[in-house]
C-alpha cells in the first residue's frame, strides 16, 4: 500500500475566503497543508491522481471526504469538493463523490481557492511574474448594479508591470469616482479547466484598516484575461471577491471589466534596420522562457522580473553576439549576449550588465574583460529531439534533508531516453511516496 503524502509544492500556510462571508464583509481563514494532513479537513488517507481522500476524526466519528487539488502556481492551490458541509463514514461512499473533470467544468462542485502566504518552513514565497506585460491605457466598468454608466469611459487611465514585473500598477484618471492609484502583487496565472486564462493577485492595501462604515476590499483577487491577437489588446475581468466564480463569467464579463490598449513600444535603434544579422540557426525556435525568431530574441528573466526584446547587431563570433536590448518598460541598452549550445535540446545564455547608450562595433571584442550575469539554462519546447541517456542501471540513496526517505533513479532499457525517479520510506520499499518518469536530455544531466 502507498503512503498518503503531500509534496512540497502543496505544503505551506494558505488563506482562503470563508464560506460565511456575506453582505458587506469578507472573512478569511488560515489553512495549513502539512506533509500528511490538512488539519482543518483531515488526515491524508489515499491519493488518486489529483483526488485525495481525507479522514477527519476530530468530531468523535469518522468524517471521510474527497477533494480535488490543482496546483495553479507556486502561490495558488485550487480545490474542488462536493461540499465542506458533507461527510461520509466510509471510504467507499466518499470515493463516489470525487470530483471529475466534467463535474468541475460544469460547476457541479464547490470551489475553494487557497492563496499561499508562507512555505511550510515559514519562509516568504518568491514573487510571480505578471503576464500582462508592458504599458497600457484602459477603460474601466464596474458592474455592481448601482449605475448604468461606465466609470472610466475613455482610455485615459494607465496600467503597467513597470518597473517591477511582479506588480500591476493601476492609475485611474478622469473617472466618475476621481483619480487614484492601486498596486497589486501578481500571484500567478494559469489555464483553467474551462480553457480560459486566469490571473490571481494580492491587494496589500486591503489588509490596512478601512475608514468606519466602509467595506474592506478583497485581499486577494481572481480575474480572467484574454490577449487579442494582432492588436495586443487585453480584456481583463475580476470577480467580486476572492473566488474565481462569483460574478466572473469571461474575460469580457465580470464584476469589474477593463479593456487594455497597449502603448506603442519605443522604436528600436536605427542600427537594427541596417543590420542583416541573425541569431544562430540552431537557436531558432521556442524554448522554456525564450523565443528566437531571426534577429530577435525575447525572454522573461524570472529573477529581475523583466521581459527583454533583444536584437542582434552583428553575427555571432565565438559564442558572443553584440545586441540591443529593450525591456517591457522601454528601458534600452547596448550590450553583449553569450550563447552556448549544450545539446540538441538545451542551450544556455547570459547577458553582460556592462552596457552603453550607443553602439560601438568594438563593444564585444574582449569578452574576457566584461562582467557577466549568470548562465540561464533553457530546454527546447518545439522540435524536441530525443537523446538517449548514457547512464544505465539503477541508483539508490538516502535523501540528505530527510534521512528516513530514500530515492531511486533507474533507466528504461527499452526506452533509453526515459529515466524513472521514486521516493520511498527506507525501511519499506513498498511505501512509495512519489514517482515520476523523466524525459531527460542526458547530454546535460544537470537540467533533470
Amino acid at each position: 500500500s502507498s503512503v498518503c503524502y503531500f509534496g512540497l509544492e502543496y505544503q505551506g500556510l494558505y488563506v482562503t475566503q470563508s464560506i460565511i462571508s456575506g453582505g458587506s464583509d469578507l472573512h478569511y481563514l488560515e489553512v495549513v497543508i502539512q506533509a500528511d494532513s490538512i488539519p482543518v479537513w483531515g488526515m491524508c488517507h489515499r491519493r488518486l491522481g489529483n483526488n485525495v481522500i481525507l479522514y477527519d476524526k476530530t468530531g468523535g466519528t469518522d468524517c471521510v471526504r474527497c477533494f480535488h487539488l490543482s496546483v495553479r502556481s507556486a502561490h495558488i492551490l485550487e480545490v474542488h469538493t462536493e461540499g465542506l458541509d458533507k461527510c461520509y463514514t466510509n471510504e467507499a461512499a466518499a470515493l463516489t463523490t470525487c470530483p471529475t473533470q466534467d463535474d468541475i467544468n460544469n460547476k457541479r462542485t464547490r470551489e475553494v481557492m487557497l492563496y499561499k502566504t508562507l512555505t511550510i518552513e515559514g519562509q516568504p514565497l518568491e514573487p510571480a511574474y505578471c503576464p500582462i506585460d508592458g504599458r497600457f491605457q484602459f477603460t474601466f466598468n464596474k458592474n455592481d448594479g448601482t449605475e448604468g454608466m461606465t466609470e472610466c469611459p475613455e482610455p485615459t487611465s494607465s496600467i503597467s508591470n513597470c518597473p517591477a514585473g511582479n506588480h500591476l500598477n493601476l492609475h485611474f484618471k478622469r473617472c466618475t469616482f476621481g483619480d487614484f492609484s492601486k498596486h497589486l502583487e501578481c500571484l500567478g496565472s494559469w489555464e483553467g479547466s474551462d480553457g480560459q486564462r486566469y490571473l490571481a493577485l494580492h491587494d496589500p492595501e486591503a489588509e490596512l484598516p478601512q475608514p468606519p462604515g466602509e467595506r474592506s476590499p478583497p485581499r486577494f483577487r481572481c480575474a480572467m484575461y484574454k490577449v487579442e491577437e494582432g492588436s495586443g489588446r487585453v480584456f481583463l475581468s475580476f470577480s467580486s471577491d476572492s473566488t474565481c466564480i462569483n460574478n466572473l463569467h469571461s474575460a469580457w464579463e465580470g464584476y469589474e471589466t477593463l479593456v487594455l490598449t497597449p502603448e506603442p513600444p519605443t522604436p528600436p535603434s536605427h542600427q537594427i534596420s541596417t543590420s542583416t544579422c541573425a541569431f544562430p540557426a540552431w537557436s531558432q525556435g521556442v524554448w522554456e522562457h525564450v523565443r528566437v525568431e531571426g534577429n530577435m530574441l525575447t525572454y522573461t528573466d524570472m529573477k529581475s522580473y523583466k521581459t527583454y526584446r533583444v536584437f542582434c547587431l552583428d553575427n555571432e563570433r565565438n559564442g558572443i553576439v553584440p545586441v540591443y536590448a529593450q525591456t517591457q518598460c522601454g528601458d534600452e541598452v547596448f550590450t553583449c549576449l553569450a550563447l552556448q549550445r549544450r545539446s540538441n535540446n538545451v542551450m544556455e545564455f547570459q547577458m553582460s550588465p556592462d552596457s552603453s547608450d550607443g553602439y560601438d562595433p568594438e563593444l564585444c571584442r574582449a569578452p574576457q574583460d566584461r562582467t557577466w550575469d549568470r548562465w540561464l539554462t533553457q530546454g527546447r519546447v518545439d522540435r524536441f529531439k530525443q537523446s538517449p541517456c548514457p547512464v544505465a542501471g539503477e541508483y539508490t540513496g538516502r535523501i540528505p534533508d530527510a534521512p528516513v526517505l530514500c530515492a531511486k533513479l533507474y533507466s528504461d532499457c527499452n526506452n533509453p531516453e526515459i529515466m524513472f525517479y521514486t521516493v520511498y520510506y527506507c525501511f519499506n520499499r513498498t511505501q512509495v511516496i512519489e514517482g515520476k518518469s523523466l524525459y531527460s536530455d542526458c547530454n546535460n544531466p544537470e537540467i533533470m
